[in-house]
């Protein structure tokens, strides 16, 4: 019997995570000379069968998704003693350290980092898989500037015949839960438009629209629910009215009233970020995180050329940001009424005078 050789280097083992569900550790592909994150159960999760479940799920679902902003799954195994997924491994932080850093986010970063992340949970939900724990410390940001959707694990697949959980159990982050999955109802990829919303919310406000991170996840699910919040713009005045239009529909109390899917949502987005070239903001999201210390150092892109200089303030959605076509339509309407209005008064005014 031939004996197995493991591809992955374990002297270059080192642990860059842990979580509920099992310990995250990055080791080197000795073959394809490549950096890879392994996730493990924990040793003690190992006898129970719906947490192995779920394990194998984010495996699975995880593992069917080919987008460029949702973390890429490269293999996985189960024996006895062990499970292990292995993943692409992403070279940076992620937003919940971002956050943490003290550095308030610029409106059009947190703008251009709402719409990857609606990217990708967009591509998710039409392959039918709603990932149900959007947080901070699931989106992960590369030294590169690339934004990536990670930590399947508690996915639902709509339209499932089968599911892990029990129609009416809660599962998933409460602080980013939607109401309607605080409540145990049945979701769809409404829920993680809420949970979107309150990401940008925060990005946005430097706070959590219902609460405090350190506070209790009851507590917090509780203001979810009677759905009362400081409007964004309150907190930071800097946040123009459309970027705070569109954190409002996010967090509207009632599905109906959101937006419909991700793709309405990114359209929303990318109509605010229209003057902005995006084609630069992964350097620019790169350079901003090396000054935040959340990153050693930027990509060395982004230190060795020079940068094109954003747009003028005026157009960036940071400050004024340019009238929708429907506002100057009807800005056109008003101001062609005046004028006729105007003109009118004033042949009135000459006929009276004319026929004394």
């Amino acid at each position: 019997m031939v004996k197995s050789v493991s591809p992955y280097d374990s002297e270059s083992a080192v642990e860059i995570g842990q979580g509920g569900m099992g310990t995250v550790v990055r080791r080197k592909h000795l073959y394809l000379d490549r950096f890879v994150a392994m996730k493990k159960i924990k040793p003690e999760n190992m006898s129970d069968p719906e947490f192995i479940q779920r394990f194998e799920r984010e495996a699975q679902s995880a593992g069917g998704l080919h987008h460029q902003n949702v973390v890429c799954i490269y293999d996985f195994w189960k024996t006895p003693t062990e499970c292990t997924i292995v993943m692409e491994f992403v070279d940076g932080t992620n937003l919940r350290k971002v956050m943490a850093s003290g550095r308030r986010i610029p409106v059009e970063m947190a703008c251009y980092i709402a719409l990857e992340v609606a990217r990708g949970l967009g591509y998710a939900h039409r392959h039918k898989f709603i990932h149900r724990d959007v947080k901070p410390s699931n989106l992960l940001l590369s030294r590169d500037g690339e934004v990536k959707i990670g930590d399947f694990g508690i996915v639902k697949v709509e339209d499932a015949t089968r599911e892990l959980t029990q129609t009416g159990a809660q599962i998933g982050t409460t602080h980013y839960m939607a109401p309607e999955q605080i409540e145990g109802q049945k979701l769809d990829g409404r829920a993680d438009v809420f949970a979107l919303g309150m990401v940008f919310y925060e990005m946005l406000a430097g706070v959590h629209p219902f609460g405090d991170s350190g506070e209790a996840g009851q507590s917090v699910g509780a203001k979810i629910l009677k759905g009362k919040y400081v409007p964004v713009r309150k907190q930071n005045p800097d946040v123009p009215w459309r970027v705070g239009r569109v954190v409002a529909r996010c967090l509207q109390h009632k599905p109906t009233r959101r937006y419909p899917d991700m793709a309405a949502l990114e359209r929303a987005l990318s109509r605010i970020l229209w003057k902005y070239d995006l084609a630069y903001a992964p350097q620019e999201l790169s350079r901003f995180l090396g000054e935040c210390g959340t990153i050693k150092e930027p990509a060395p892109d982004t230190k060795t050329r020079q940068m094109t200089p954003l747009p003028p303030k005026e157009t960036m959605p940071g400050s004024v940001l340019p009238e929708s076509r429907s506002r100057r339509a009807w800005r056109a309407i008003l101001i062609t009424a005046g004028v006729l209005a105007g003109a009118g008064a004033a042949l009135a005014i000459y006929l009276m005078v004319k026929h004394r």
